[in-house]
């Protein structure tokens, strides 16, 4: 998967996110204490529930959360794994000031002669 791919995932991802929570912050204050009673009884399949819509509301609100948070994982390992691919490259790679010392010295010396012998 491309880094591209995980951005453009990652801000679809966000939007429903804040679109699931914007529709929880336009409850009630009843209806919100109700979601955070109903937050563990939800996660028990042998009760019975009399408000079905906190209920799933919870169930959409904390599935949300948990694969962003997925997400935010996955994206996190793919970055340190090709930071890490990429420093492991720099580090295999020899010293380059000593190369471009003699450059520089081979560009003067060369551009100085060329000065001279001009001027003759």
């Amino acid at each position: 998967m491309s880094i591209l791919q995980n951005q453009k995932e990652s801000i679809n991802s966000r939007k429903i996110l804040a679109e699931q929570t914007r529709e929880f912050k336009r409850l009630g204050d009843e209806e919100k204490a109700e979601f955070f009673k109903t937050v563990l009884k939800c996660s028990r399949p042998d009760h019975v529930f009399s408000l079905a819509l906190p209920c799933a509301l919870t169930r959409r609100l904390q599935t949300a959360y948990q694969t962003e948070i997925d997400n935010l994982t996955k994206r996190s390992k793919f970055a340190e794994t090709a930071f890490l691919a990429t420093y492991k490259l720099l580090a295999d790679a020899p010293d380059p000031v000593p190369m471009l010392a003699n450059a520089l010295v081979s560009v003067s010396l060369g551009g100085a002669a060329f000065f001279l012998a001009n001027l003759v």
